[in-house]
């Protein structure tokens, strides 16, 4: 039992011995720099036939930078469903794909198309000219390089000590199996396996990801359909039964509005004509009489 407790302690230290390893390398690219003439670095794609998860890219140098390329573009277009032929030649010419794309119809002629495509990282910057180029115009463009350097290196870092770690597990579960051949310490250095396998398979998991975003760009597209000009009126030919169909119409409104007119006068003004009226005559006649009688 001393035994064993020694070798948990001796692979507990070394574990700890890799672990400061680890932060020590974490970051292997700190020394990047950016061209003379101000532009961006260039994304190098890593080699997917030398990259198995396992290490980072075997022609990594401290200028080289891992890059996550992205584009949303707005484009107007005289044919949406046409231009959407024309982005998938475009992709399939330049080594790229569609990944998604979505049709909606906004009327009996029109469409909009909404397109992701996935084309090689190099490819870049002329996979966006040949699609600008099949617009009308651009009605927005955004570009975007994410820099994932450090994550990846860092990646890598974690993952090599895990496996070290595993390895340590494994010759552990071979130590306690003959030596002390206990269910319940075989099954704590099992559960413990299964900790450090699953975290693996993460890390894996992750630099995969990493390594298929950095080889293949995304460009994400919105395709616009052009305005459909008005189109022209034709004049309607004459016809003298509709013009006097039109103009009886308009007559019989009219009679029918000044009959309005004149029940309104009937009912509201006529009332009140003759309550403010036969006293106002009254009162004229009653002045008149007065005066007569003054001046005589």
């Amino acid at each position: 039992m001393k035994r064993l407790l020694t070798f948990v302690l001796v692979v507990l230290l070394a574990l700890a011995v890799g672990a400061c390893g680890a932060s020590a390398t974490s970051a292997p690219f700190d020394g990047a720099s950016r061209p003379s003439n101000g532009a961006p670095p260039q994304a190098q794609p890593p080699d997917e036939s030398k990259s198995n998860g396992n290490s980072a890219p075997a022609n990594a140098s401290v200028t080289d930078r891992l890059i996550i390329r992205t584009a949303n573009l707005s484009l107007t277009v005289k044919d949406a469903a046409a231009a959407l032929d024309i982005v998938k030649s475009t992709a399939a010419s330049l080594g790229g794909f569609v990944a998604d794309s979505q049709t909606v119809r906004l009327d009996k002629d029109r469409v909009r198309v909404s397109a992701t495509i996935r084309v090689p990282a190099d490819k870049f910057d002329d996979a966006l000219k040949q699609v600008k180029q099949s617009a009308l115009h651009v009605n927005s463009e955004s570009i975007k390089g994410q820099d994932v350097t450090e994550e990846y290196s860092d990646l890598n870092a974690r993952l090599r000590n895990l496996e070290a770690t595993e390895k340590e597990l494994l010759a552990l579960m071979t130590t306690v199996r003959e030596k002390t051949q206990k269910a319940e310490d075989i099954l704590a250095v099992q559960r413990e396996l299964n900790n450090v396998r699953q975290q693996i398979e993460q890390l894996k998991g992750r630099i995969q990801y990493v390594d298929r975003s950095v080889a293949l760009a995304t460009i994400t597209l919105d395709l616009v359909p052009e305005t459909l000009e008005a189109p022209i009126v034709q004049q309607e030919s004459w016809d003298p039964a509709r013009v006097a169909r039109d103009a009886t119409r308009n007559l019989v409104l009219l009679l029918q509005g000044l009959s309005n007119v004149a029940i309104y006068l009937l009912i509201d003004f006529v009332p009140i004509a003759l309550i403010v009226g036969i006293p106002a005559f009254i009162l004229l006649r009653w002045l008149r009489r007065t005066k007569v009688v003054t001046t005589g």
